[in-house]
């Protein structure tokens, strides 16, 4: 499926170009137009990591049931998906804390009640000459904001980052940026803890300039401001998650790789990781971990086309229509799209 992520990391480059020409140009509807196309794309990459882990799971679990040593086999398989869900809770709720105290701390912080057009900065200069003698001076503007005049989202997000112990630098989230971080990733300087912090400061952070966005007066300078704020931020993450496609290897690591890490968080975010399926399941068969091992050893269709409901936007049409026809030419006895 390399064909199939190369053309989705295409997909996400050309956002990232047409983001830049959005808040270039200010011009609201591409805005609009460009937020959906964001979430649309995301949520498609989730689904379809979602499926992978389910095939990856029941691939290594059929492994082990249909192994000569099935029993004993078994019981360690068992043991390490009680092992993966107890850490998967353990994550999460790292997660949902970090997201909630830092969308409860932003709504206090008082930089995100300054206006969002701020005081312009001014420099002293020589003013003009008279006769060989200075007339004194006079003040001009930088072309910059005086400090803590505007409104300032990105300092107050890197705080929260901070605070929580997400050690990474909310700059090099930039797309241009954001190979920076998959090195620190790479050196062990930042850990999967620190990903799984971020996401939690970058999601909480999210829905308080959310909120903000939707108390301003619609086509207003403070909507703009928060409109913008809010893409900036969704760009970061995405950056960030993308980093889950990575092939670097881990130092000092034969197999492990940086996108494998960030994976592994994004997995805490969305419940696709081997742990949260193990405990989503477990929860739903009572604890029974022979139930939850037979229900991840099922057959699954490999691969399936992506269904398309009425209710779905023309951007999540759009993209599951172009990966189920690829699908289609590459596997042409699942058929084609209706």
């Amino acid at each position: 499926m390399s064909e199939a992520s190369q053309e989705f990391q295409a997909k996400q480059s050309e956002l990232d170009r047409d983001h830049q020409k959005a808040i270039i140009s200010g011009d609201r509807k591409y805005k609009d137009e460009l937020e959906k196309r964001r979430e649309s794309l995301r949520r498609f990459n989730i689904e379809m990591s979602m499926d992978a882990s389910e095939r990856d799971t029941n691939a290594m679990l059929s492994i082990i049931k249909g192994g000569l040593k099935r029993e004993s086999s078994m019981e360690k398989a068992k043991t390490m998906l009680s092992d993966e869900s107890d850490k998967f809770d353990k994550d999460k709720k790292v997660y949902n804390t970090t997201r909630d105290k830092v969308a409860e701390a932003v709504d206090f912080d008082k930089r995100m009640d300054l206006p969002v057009r701020g005081e312009s900065a001014t420099k002293a200069v020589l003013a003009g000459s008279s006769m060989g003698f200075s007339s004194g001076f006079t003040r001009v503007g930088t072309g910059e904001v005086k400090p803590g005049t505007q409104a300032d989202p990105m300092a107050v997000l890197q705080d929260q980052v901070n605070k929580y112990g997400g050690n990474i630098s909310i700059e090099e989230m930039a797309p241009s940026n954001i190979h920076k971080i998959e090195v620190q990733i790479q050196e062990g300087k930042v850990k999967t803890e620190d990903i799984n912090k971020t996401f939690g400061a970058l999601e909480g952070m999210l829905e308080a300039v959310k909120k903000r966005r939707g108390s301003s007066v619609k086509d207003s300078d403070e909507f703009d401001f928060w409109q913008d704020s809010y893409l900036n931020i969704v760009q970061m993450r995405d950056s960030l998650e993308g980093l889950a496609n990575s092939k670097k290897k881990i130092a000092e690591s034969e197999t492990e790789t940086v996108g494998a890490r960030v994976q592994y968080a994004m997995g805490t975010v969305t419940n696709n990781s081997l742990g949260g399926r193990a405990a989503r399941l477990k929860e739903l068969v009572g604890g029974d971990f022979n139930a939850v091992f037979e229900e991840m050893t099922k057959s699954v269709q490999v691969p399936k086309l992506y269904e398309i409901s009425p209710e779905m936007n023309k951007y999540d049409i759009e993209y599951r229509t172009w990966y189920n026809n690829y699908l289609s030419s590459r596997y042409p006895e699942i058929g084609g799209q209706e």
